[in-house]
């Protein structure tokens, strides 16, 4: 009696495991989306905001979904989002710039202030292609 029991349990357990496995292996990798256009702007060469200023250079790729109203905005007011990203680059300091983190709140907080004075489209990521802070 005791062997049966023991090997029921062995069979319901295993049979558990495989159906929690194929449950695992049930996922539906959907293909990535295409890639988005985008716009390049001049470098940013700034001074932190510190006591002691940190150099920074900075590149800057605006991607958007294919528009050719939207891109021809970008090139009329390439100088305003210049304007733009240079006054939010201006009050960050050291630290505000040296984790992840940062980076990818900056991305967020420079493509919002873009996306107010758009009226074609909105810009979806803002990419660095260079980011350096010495």
């Amino acid at each position: 009696l005791i062997f049966l029991i023991v090997g029921i349990s062995y069979l319901v357990s295993r049979y558990v495991q495989e159906r929690s496995y194929q449950k695992e292996q049930d996922i539906v990798v959907a293909p990535p989306p295409p890639p988005l256009s985008h716009f390049s702007l001049p470098d940013f060469a700034i001074t932190t905001n510190d006591a002691e200023p940190h150099f920074a250079k900075i590149s800057i790729s605006l991607a958007y979904e294919d528009s050719v109203e939207l891109n021809t905005e970008l090139v009329k007011r390439t100088v305003q989002m210049q304007h733009l990203i240079n006054i939010v680059l201006r009050g960050k300091r050291y630290e505000d710039l040296d984790s992840v983190e940062d980076t990818i709140g900056l991305a967020e907080e420079i493509k919002a202030h873009l996306n107010v004075i758009l009226i074609s489209g909105k810009i979806k990521e803002v990419y660095f292609r260079e980011f350096v802070v010495n």
